[in-house]
């Protein structure tokens, strides 16, 4: 009878932890729409774009100029920009900074 019992309580509580998971999954997806519908109401009412699309298109404009590719080296050959060769060193002069 103990062993019934014991499986019996194992399943509840196992059915419990998972209910607890589900509602926790559940409430974080909940915060996820509020806040999204947050930032879309903000957008639309002060006519701004959300600061997150200006960071994203930023960092997409700066990784292009980090990572050449094709297209972009035909590009530079055609408007007659010249890339510096891997040689070609500019040599500079030290100087002290003077302290403030």
């Amino acid at each position: 009878m103990s062993t019934l019992l014991q499986r019996t309580l194992s399943l509840l509580l196992r059915f419990l932890l998972a209910a607890l998971a589900a509602v926790f999954a559940l409430s974080l997806l909940a915060a996820g729409v509020v806040v999204a519908l947050f930032v879309v109401l903000r957008a639309l009412l002060t006519g701004r774009r959300p600061a997150l699309w200006e960071t994203w298109r930023v960092v997409r404009s700066r990784q292009g100029r980090w990572r050449p590719t094709a297209a972009a080296d035909g590009a530079a050959a055609r408007t007659g920009v010249r890339r510096p060769a891997a040689d070609d060193v500019t040599d500079v002069e030290a100087r002290d900074i003077p302290r403030s």
